[in-house]
């Protein structure tokens, strides 16, 4: 699967989700409906890949095109 298609379908749905990445990380309902969102633009991702390209984009950070924080 393309790296920069599932990092952009990322980013995309990032915005608009209500929960930072830690959240959708630990939470499964959370997780579940971050992935499908994701695999909805970019078919054939799968929840491996998405949410290892999530991890990285946070850890990148927006300054560098990552991921921007979310405020509680």
């Amino acid at each position: 699967m393309s790296s920069p298609a599932i990092e952009q379908a990322i980013r995309q749905i990032y915005v608009d989700h209500p929960a930072a990445v830690e959240p959708i990380l630990t939470s499964r309902v959370l997780r579940e409906d971050f992935v499908r969102s994701v695999q909805h633009l970019v078919a054939g991702a799968t929840e491996d890949e998405v949410l290892q390209h999530l991890v990285r984009l946070r850890k990148r950070g927006a300054d560098k095109g990552g991921l921007p924080r979310k405020t509680k």
